[in-house]
């Protein structure tokens, strides 16, 4: 296993023997996974659908494509289009603020909400699975370099 600090220009580069073999390995390990439980019904919906759809199930109430922008810190027209596709699917429908009748207010429709409960279950369901075959030692370890990865894109994201 090759030392990926002992050269940074080439770290990570298709020449770099450990990024190869760890390559390698991620290819064959990720083949073999298969879909899972999530996979299954993620598979219908785009990321930005699914994380409308979460934050629709949380608010009860509904929310303004706005504050729906807002609370996901997306581009008001990345919700637009994920909103139009839900609508197409039928998952969610919008109504005239009551309180201000220039404001549409959108909510999950009760395919929405089933569909919104059936995609928790799953992602519990993979947690679970996740968490069973590592072992708590391990499924902890894992999220610990999930954190460094999320942590790693948002900084290459702010070109930081």
């Amino acid at each position: 296993m090759a030392d990926a600090e002992s050269n940074k220009e080439t770290a990570g580069l298709p020449g770099d023997p450990g990024f190869r073999e760890f390559f390698a390995g991620f290819v064959d390990c990720a083949r073999g996974l298969g879909p899972g439980p999530l996979g299954r019904l993620s598979s219908s919906i785009g990321h930005g659908e699914g994380a409308v759809i979460k934050e629709l199930y949380r608010k009860e109430e509904g929310m303004s494509p706005g504050d729906i922008s807002k609370k996901l810190d997306f581009a008001s027209n990345r919700v637009a289009n994920a909103l139009k596709r839900l609508y197409e699917k039928g998952y969610v429908e919008s109504k005239e603020d009551e309180g201000d009748h220039r404001k549409r207010i959108v909510y999950l429709t009760e395919e929405g909400k089933n569909f919104a409960s059936e995609l928790r279950e799953a992602v519990i369901e993979s947690c679970r699975h996740v968490y069973l075959a590592l072992g708590e030692e391990d499924a902890f370890r894992f999220l610990r370099i999930l954190r460094k990865l999320a942590e790693y894109r948002k900084v290459e994201e702010n070109g930081d």
